[in-house]
């Protein structure tokens, strides 16, 4: 019975649900929970493996900030804003990220993640950013403005910074200090202003080697 829970929880918790009220409360808890578990575990690991496979295609790792992509980190540094910026809503995260990785490849020669950035209609966004947001670790909320949805990120309980250096977090505070209070049309007009957002086509990543251009320091 274990040993089907961990090699397909899917399929255990909807066989699960077909008996319940014939099994005791007891046992039935007991493997929904262990169910449960395991279900969600192998769903963050497709998310993790499903990332890194669309980045395993970049060679040129000025896309990517002459540093490998680190998922660890990228938790983190959502987790860290997060922390910092109240009504943290996604398209405004995922400028404060690009920002955060920009800051300190200027000031150290690398990024923080490894994140490949595209320009698009509303700045710059991570490859496979529908997948990050999903990640174990990751507090997304769903917020109604009237018959618009947003999301919205908050930190996670127990939140520990493990793997940001203090240069990375530097810069990230930086970010924070600069981009904080922006409303997220200004962010978007910000960025549209950066010369790294110009000089790139609309849909094509964004290289890392303007940066001396940033407006912010």
């Amino acid at each position: 019975m274990l040993r089907k829970i961990d090699s397909d929880p899917k399929w255990f918790l909807e066989m699960l649900e077909r008996v319940e009220g014939r099994i005791s409360e007891k046992a039935f808890s007991k493997y929904r929970h262990e169910a449960s578990g395991q279900f969600k575990k192998k769903r963050n690991q497709y998310l993790i493996n499903s990332i890194q496979a669309s980045y395993a295609a970049f060679e040129n790792d000025v896309l990517t900030g002459r540093v490998q992509l680190n998922l660890n980190k990228v938790v983190q540094m959502i987790n860290y804003l997060a922390a910092s910026v109240s009504n943290l809503h996604k398209v405004k995260l995922m400028k404060m990220l690009w920002y955060s990785d920009n800051i300190h490849y200027k000031r150290n020669g690398v990024s923080i993640s490894g994140l490949a950035y595209s320009a698009i209609s509303t700045g710059a966004v991570p490859e496979g950013y529908e997948l990050i947001v999903l990640l174990d670790g990751v507090e997304l909320e769903t917020v109604w403005y009237g018959d618009n949805i947003a999301y919205s990120f908050k930190p996670t309980p127990g939140f520990e910074i493990k793997e940001l250096t203090q240069s990375e977090l530097e810069a990230i505070d930086a970010i924070i200090s600069d981009c904080e209070n922006l409303k997220i049309d200004e962010i978007v007009k910000k960025i549209h202003d950066e010369k790294a957002y110009i000089y790139t086509n609309s849909n094509c990543f964004i290289p890392f080697t303007v940066t001396e251009k940033l407006t912010i320091e």
